[in-house]
């Protein structure tokens, strides 16, 4: 029996980040299951909040439950902190996966789309063929640092 990590990492071009969050697979947990923990105090900035979530699922590509929980929990609250950050409301934002279908598919549902417009952000899955050229996270230290 195996187990394998995958690290949900978010940075934005102004360079404010997302909590870290450690997938890691347990084989024992059925399909449909999913935990998590969130870590105070062991994060990649400085601040008194900062904090990363280990999670766990069956796989380390995660499931439905997992990614709802990582839109709602991680990737919103991240927006909506990059929008006061700017101190422009309603900047038009872009939101690059990197995505397996599971992720692709979580991302796309109606009320996830709505959050989404709500928020003035794009969803953008490029190809994988330009992924170097087309994430900088696929290119840049900070995302190699984590693999």
């Amino acid at each position: 029996m195996g187990y394998y990590m995958k690290a949900f990492n978010i940075i934005s071009k102004g360079l404010h980040a997302a909590p870290v969050v450690i997938l890691i697979s347990d084989e024992t947990m059925c399909i449909e299951s999913f935990w998590s923990n969130k870590v105070e105090g062991l994060s990649h900035d400085t601040s008194p909040s900062g904090c990363c979530y280990i999670a766990s699922c069956r796989t380390r590509n995660g499931n439905d439950a997992f990614y709802q929980w990582y839109i709602h929990t991680v990737v919103l609250p991240y927006i909506d902190a990059c929008r006061l950050a700017s101190g422009v409301e309603n900047t038009p934002l872009l939101f690059t996966l990197d995505g397996e279908e599971v992720q692709i598919r979580n991302f796309m549902t109606a009320t996830n789309l709505s959050e989404f417009k709500q928020r003035n952000t794009a969803i953008h899955k490029g190809g994988a063929s330009i992924s170097e050229s087309g994430n900088a996270l696929d290119a840049g230290d900070a995302h190699r640092g984590k693999k």
